[in-house]
């Protein structure tokens, strides 16, 4: 028989304890039956599908793992509530900390340097989606690279 702890974890930590207890009962009792057994299974699929969609989330959107507890909110908790994979990621991008990752990020790619707090603080409050400020971005360094360009050709420095 398999280690249920090694089978449904993540980074250690069990999924979600209530599943856990009912697969762990389901296992030890001698007359399961196989369609309760399909929907133990189906249900931790299910679970397991969307704590890799939301690890993934996490990873691109805050550059982070997601902890145990997030993981337990965006996959079996208040934050996943019937929502498609799509939506919840787009939740998880505009999250506060996101927002705040993606901004410095931009500031990096698109402008070669690292932004001030203040500078952090005015794209995070606006009141915009982010990939419509990676658009603004992606202006602000074609206007840089166009004055380079200016003061290289024509005043021959940078």
């Amino acid at each position: 028989m398999f280690s249920l702890f090694d089978r449904f974890s993540l980074n250690g930590q069990m999924l979600n304890s209530m599943f856990m207890w009912a697969f762990s009962f389901a296992y030890n009792t001698d007359a399961i039956s196989a369609s309760t057994h399909a929907r133990i299974e189906k249900k931790f699929q299910e679970i397991q599908s969307k704590t890799a969609a939301v690890e993934g989330f996490f990873r691109t959107y805050l550059g982070r793992p997601a902890t145990a507890a997030e993981l337990a909110h965006w996959t079996t908790g208040a934050g996943w509530r019937n929502r498609t994979v799509d939506v919840i990621g787009a939740e998880i991008q505009e999250l506060r900390e996101a927002r705040t990752h993606q901004v410095k990020e931009f500031f990096r790619i698109y402008l070669g340097r690292a932004a001030t707090a203040a500078e952090v603080a005015v794209w995070v409050n606006k009141n915009m989606r982010i990939p419509a400020m990676e658009t603004k971005f992606r202006e602000m360094q074609s206007k840089k690279t166009a004055v380079e360009g200016f003061f290289l050709t024509y005043l021959g420095r940078p």
